[in-house]
């Protein structure tokens, strides 16, 4: 089954999934250890783990590479909101609603 499923699944069953924000792998286990649904990893998180204002400010290989790190310490799914800094939590709920 797609992560995407499990996700789309575990919000039919309850009417609401818990999704914590994301920025770095280590953040990642923490939010599967206390229990979460999924995990959200937006512009506006990785733009503050490098210090910046903007996810404008850097390019969509970082973005993708701290993506890859994150899959690869979590088995929970994800929900990538990559853009330029312009998203936010109703993102999320619509990835998941479709």
């Amino acid at each position: 089954m797609s992560k995407a499923k499990q996700l789309r699944d575990r919000m039919a069953e309850r009417g609401l999934v818990h999704i914590m924000a994301t920025h770095s792998p280590l953040s990642a286990v923490l939010a599967e250890e206390a229990g979460f649904d999924g995990l959200w990893t937006s512009g506006f998180e990785l733009s503050a783990l490098y210090g910046l204002p903007d996810m404008s400010l850097i390019s969509m290989t970082q973005h993708l590479d701290m993506l890859r790190a994150i899959a690869g310490r979590s088995s929970l799914p994800i929900v990538a909101d990559i853009d330029t800094g312009y998203g936010n939590a109703i993102n999320v709920i619509h990835a998941i609603a479709e």
